[in-house]
This record gives C-alpha cells, sequence and structure tokens, in this order.
C-alpha cells in the first residue's frame, strides 16, 4: 500500500479516546488515530511505517523493542491523545506519550487539519 492510499487523518468512526500520532513521511504531514484505548503509541508508529513499507530502526524503552522517531523517510514530531465526541462535533488532543516523552505538537496539529475537512472544533488541553 502506497502513501497515495492512506488519508491524512484516520478519524476514528465513534467517539472515545485513543493515542494519536503526529508524523511527516516524505514531507507529507499525518495524524494517525489508533484503535480505542487498545493502541500504543509505539503500535501506532509501526503499523503506518509496515503499512506504507517504510523500514525502520528501533530503540529500547522499558525492556522492549520500539520503532524509532526518525527514520529516512520519516519523523515523529507529536504525540498524545485524543477524545473524541462526534455528538458535540469535539476533538480534544491532550496528554503525552510514555514510550517516547513526546508531547502533541500544536503548529503541526493545527496546519494539517487546517488542510483537510474534518467539521470538528478543535481543542488542544496540553502544556506546549
Amino acid at each position: 500500500m502506497g502513501l497515495e492510499d492512506i488519508p491524512r487523518v484516520n478519524w476514528p468512526e465513534h467517539s472515545g479516546f485513543c493515542g494519536v500520532v503526529q508524523i511527516n513521511i516524505n514531507g507529507e504531514s499525518y495524524l494517525r488515530c489508533g484503535k480505542y484505548n487498545d493502541e500504543r503509541h509505539r503500535d501506532i508508529l509501526r503499523g503506518i511505517l509496515e503499512k506504507v513499507g517504510i523500514q525502520y530502526g528501533e530503540i529500547y524503552s522499558g525492556g522492549i523493542k520500539i520503532p524509532c522517531v526518525m527514520g529516512e523517510r520519516y519523523e515523529v514530531v507529536g504525540m498524545g491523545n485524543l477524545r473524541l465526541r462526534l455528538e458535540r462535533g469535539i476533538a480534544r488532543f491532550f496528554g503525552k506519550s510514555h514510550d517516547y516523552g513526546l508531547r502533541i505538537d500544536k503548529k503541526h496539529l493545527m496546519n494539517l487539519l487546517g488542510e483537510v475537512d474534518h467539521g470538528l472544533k478543535i481543542e488542544l488541553y496540553s502544556r506546549f
């Protein structure tokens, strides 16, 4: 599967909480949302890299191997969480990744969401 088959933002289908990874691949910005409370940031990152066929190095964190935040064709710029409330039309981004210690990158998020049609009110709740 190539990047042309991957949406810039993969919004969840239902309201709830999930992890998010902000990543630039080949110079294009993407926001990857995980499965509700089931996917850690390392799994979301590994999933998108494997889906588009990008090789990545690994580092150890907490005794387990996790993908590096930077590779030849990609760079992770932020990680955190999303509380999606579709009934109210609100997407609230907050928190950080415990695997990587990264927070939501406000500039990346606002630039990307300014380029895609989402119809949601975006809220940022974090220390930037």
